[in-house]
């Protein structure tokens, strides 16, 4: 049955098979993002997120901007102290993506190091409106390391992953400092890609949803 078509978000074709992206270590040029803002590989890197490949956003704007996390300098971006702050990736219509592996990177600045996230939840989505959970973390201190621009790669158990349009990194708790700032300055992605083909219009086609995901629990 590899051959079947699966119907993806829009009515679309989900192509069966696609790029896999295998991690090696912390942001290097393996990941999704990586190989969307090269145009697969072929062109020098550009932020995708800028370029409008994809899109990101998130739940409120303090520091830097939220397409900051899709690029590879070190900076400081976040959002307001807020609690449920979250950041949103759409991979696009024509995309969907099981995460295997994702890298979170923190602040560059020294000051901000305290700030770092220790709950959080990752989740997928393919209309933007139902989200399932597809890696979680509580009250975990040490998950991202004590130091400027520090990162690391988290996993997620194959029984919890599942095809995406949608990814979206929600803050479930205070950071080390107490205070609810998601800090981000850079995520990336591995997994396998589902490209997908276009459906042919239907007069009872419908949307996919809105492109800025409202946070659910």
């Amino acid at each position: 049955h590899t051959n079947t078509p699966i119907m993806g978000c829009g009515g679309s074709r989900v192509v069966p098979s696609g790029p896999q992206f295998v991690y090696k270590s912390d942001m290097d040029e393996n990941g999704l993002f990586f190989w969307i803002g090269t145009e697969r590989k072929t062109q020098p890197w550009r932020n995708p997120a800028i370029a409008g490949w994809v899109s990101a956003t998130r739940s409120s704007n303090w520091a830097g901007k939220a397409t900051d996390a899709c690029g590879r300098e070190a900076c400081t971006s976040c959002t307001r102290d807020l609690a449920e702050s979250w950041w949103c990736f759409d991979l696009g219509k024509e995309r969907l993506f099981t995460t295997t592996k994702y890298t979170v990177r923190h602040s560059s600045m020294p000051e901000m190091v305290e700030a770092r996230m220790q709950s959080w939840r990752l989740d997928g989505s393919i209309d933007g409106l139902s989200w399932r959970t597809m890696d979680e973390h509580t009250s975990e201190p040490n998950a991202l390391p004590a130091c400027p621009d520090g990162m690391a790669t988290f996993s997620v158990v194959p029984e919890k992953a599942f095809p995406s349009r949608f990814i979206r990194l929600f803050m479930t708790g205070p950071a080390l400092t107490g205070a609810q700032n998601l800090v981000l300055s850079g995520f990336e992605l591995y997994g396998g890609l589902k490209e997908l083909a276009p459906a042919q219009p239907a007069a009872t086609q419908t949307g996919v949803g809105p492109t800025r995901p409202p946070p659910d629990r």
